[in-house]
């Protein structure tokens, strides 16, 4: 709550005997319903995703647990928006079988991470980012408009 960085959170926690791994231990943590009291109940083909209120004693206040669900929530957006911009082609392109194709980065062995665009629906569609974007590229080059060809994009727009 006071702007402490995950990681010497942790520290603290580990030194107190708090014995789980992992980067995100922390987040998984805070992010737990059952601190607060509440129980998660997983949707069903009836019902969506639910808390209930546990027979158990909470540890922290709902306040304070609804205080941390903000902050953490609001340290993951500006991850999402980065990524939206280091994928030009998101949403603009389109599959063969007509549905956006989208985006996202693929570890190798080397530790580098390669961008894939593909399609949510046909899982047999991939295509290696940067040999997606040269042939965007030369397709962008070979277009060519006249001030006649800008005068009608104009108009109708």
């Amino acid at each position: 709550m006071a702007g402490v960085p995950f990681s010497l959170i942790f520290e603290e926690a580990r030194s107190l005997g708090f014995n789980r791994t992992g980067n995100n231990c922390i987040q998984h943590v805070l992010g737990n319903s059952l601190y607060a009291g509440f129980i998660r109940i997983a949707r069903s083909a009836s019902q969506p995703e639910r808390l209930v209120k546990g027979l158990h004693q909470p540890i922290i206040s709902l306040s304070l647990f609804n205080t941390a669900q903000g902050l953490l929530n609001r340290r993951h957006k500006p991850i999402a928006s980065k990524h939206k911009q280091i994928i030009p082609l998101r949403g603009i392109l389109r599959c063969p079988c007509g549905a956006a194709i989208s985006g996202s980065y693929s570890g190798g062995r080397s530790r580098r991470k390669y961008l894939y665009y593909f399609c949510g629906k046909e899982h047999s569609y991939n295509f290696p980012g940067e040999t997606l974007h040269l042939r965007f590229d030369k397709i962008m080059k070979q277009l060519s408009f006249t001030p006649t060809d800008f005068d009608l994009v104009r108009i109708k727009l």
